[in-house]
Protein backbone atom coordinates (compact mmCIF):
# COMPACT_ATOMS: atom_id res chain seq x y z
CA UNK A 1 0.00 0.00 0.00
CA UNK A 2 2.83 2.59 0.76
CA UNK A 3 4.09 1.65 -2.91
CA UNK A 4 0.96 3.03 -4.03
CA UNK A 5 0.43 6.04 -1.85
CA UNK A 6 4.07 6.92 -2.48
CA UNK A 7 3.07 7.01 -6.44
CA UNK A 8 0.56 9.79 -5.49
CA UNK A 9 -2.78 7.98 -4.79
CA UNK A 10 -5.27 7.88 -1.92
CA UNK A 11 -5.93 4.87 -0.44
CA UNK A 12 -9.93 5.38 1.20
CA UNK A 13 -11.56 2.82 3.11
CA UNK A 14 -14.56 1.21 1.30
CA UNK A 15 -17.83 2.66 2.52
CA UNK A 16 -19.92 0.19 4.73
CA UNK A 17 -23.10 -1.55 3.57
CA UNK A 18 -23.40 -1.42 7.23
CA UNK A 19 -23.54 1.74 7.82
CA UNK A 20 -25.77 2.18 4.43
CA UNK A 21 -28.23 0.02 6.44
CA UNK A 22 -28.20 2.19 9.21
CA UNK A 23 -29.28 5.21 6.99
CA UNK A 24 -32.19 3.43 5.71
CA UNK A 25 -33.21 0.31 7.74
CA UNK A 26 -36.84 0.17 6.20
CA UNK A 27 -35.59 -0.10 2.49
CA UNK A 28 -32.89 -2.38 3.34
CA UNK A 29 -34.72 -4.81 5.31
CA UNK A 30 -37.63 -4.87 2.53
CA UNK A 31 -34.69 -5.46 -0.09
CA UNK A 32 -32.98 -8.44 2.07
CA UNK A 33 -36.39 -9.97 2.09
CA UNK A 34 -36.99 -9.80 -1.53
CA UNK A 35 -33.62 -11.05 -2.58
CA UNK A 36 -34.30 -13.81 0.04
CA UNK A 37 -37.38 -14.70 -1.83
CA UNK A 38 -36.22 -13.91 -5.40
CA UNK A 39 -32.23 -14.65 -5.30
CA UNK A 40 -31.54 -14.46 -8.84
CA UNK A 41 -33.68 -11.51 -9.04
CA UNK A 42 -31.08 -7.88 -9.49
CA UNK A 43 -33.46 -5.08 -10.77
CA UNK A 44 -35.73 -2.77 -9.19
CA UNK A 45 -37.85 -0.03 -9.91
CA UNK A 46 -39.04 3.31 -7.48
CA UNK A 47 -42.40 4.53 -8.30
CA UNK A 48 -45.49 6.13 -7.20
CA UNK A 49 -48.67 3.60 -5.90
CA UNK A 50 -51.18 6.06 -8.45
CA UNK A 51 -48.77 4.72 -11.58
CA UNK A 52 -49.27 1.41 -13.16
CA UNK A 53 -46.40 -0.22 -14.32
CA UNK A 54 -46.65 -2.83 -17.26
CA UNK A 55 -43.11 -4.62 -17.54
CA UNK A 56 -41.91 -7.17 -20.07
CA UNK A 57 -42.65 -9.73 -17.79
CA UNK A 58 -38.89 -9.98 -16.09
CA UNK A 59 -39.37 -10.02 -12.82
CA UNK A 60 -38.12 -7.21 -10.79
CA UNK A 61 -38.57 -5.59 -7.73
CA UNK A 62 -40.68 -2.40 -7.25
CA UNK A 63 -40.11 -0.11 -3.82
CA UNK A 64 -42.92 2.83 -3.33
CA UNK A 65 -42.26 6.62 -3.08
CA UNK A 66 -45.31 6.48 -0.72
CA UNK A 67 -43.89 3.84 1.48
CA UNK A 68 -40.09 5.21 1.92
CA UNK A 69 -39.65 8.38 2.96
CA UNK A 70 -37.28 10.36 0.93
CA UNK A 71 -36.91 7.30 -1.34
CA UNK A 72 -35.17 9.03 -4.44
CA UNK A 73 -32.59 10.75 -2.01
CA UNK A 74 -32.18 6.92 0.08
CA UNK A 75 -31.35 5.58 -3.92
CA UNK A 76 -28.78 8.86 -4.36
CA UNK A 77 -26.99 7.29 -1.19
CA UNK A 78 -27.06 3.84 -2.68
CA UNK A 79 -25.75 4.78 -5.55
CA UNK A 80 -23.16 6.60 -4.00
CA UNK A 81 -22.21 3.66 -1.62
CA UNK A 82 -21.68 1.54 -4.58
CA UNK A 83 -24.49 -0.61 -3.65
CA UNK A 84 -26.40 -0.59 -7.02
CA UNK A 85 -26.07 1.45 -10.32
CA UNK A 86 -28.34 3.10 -13.02
CA UNK A 87 -30.23 1.64 -15.86
CA UNK A 88 -33.28 3.90 -15.97
CA UNK A 89 -35.01 3.86 -19.06
CA UNK A 90 -38.41 4.86 -20.79
CA UNK A 91 -38.43 7.37 -17.69
CA UNK A 92 -38.95 5.56 -15.27
CA UNK A 93 -36.15 5.19 -12.49
CA UNK A 94 -34.50 1.76 -12.50
CA UNK A 95 -31.52 0.26 -11.01
CA UNK A 96 -29.81 -2.98 -10.55
CA UNK A 97 -28.33 -4.03 -7.08
CA UNK A 98 -24.37 -4.58 -7.26
CA UNK A 99 -23.42 -8.14 -6.33
CA UNK A 100 -21.06 -7.33 -3.01
CA UNK A 101 -24.56 -5.75 -1.83
CA UNK A 102 -26.47 -8.62 -2.43
CA UNK A 103 -24.15 -10.65 -0.63
CA UNK A 104 -24.31 -8.42 2.15
CA UNK A 105 -28.17 -9.02 2.05
CA UNK A 106 -28.64 -12.28 2.08
CA UNK A 107 -25.62 -14.02 3.95
CA UNK A 108 -26.32 -14.55 7.40
CA UNK A 109 -25.97 -12.26 10.12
Amino acid sequence: MAKVEAAGFVIRRGRSFADLEKKAPALVAEMRQDLTKNPLVREFIILSKKVTYMGSGKLIFMYFLEEHENLRGIVDVMLNYGAIFDVSFNKVPRYNFREDFVEYLVSPA
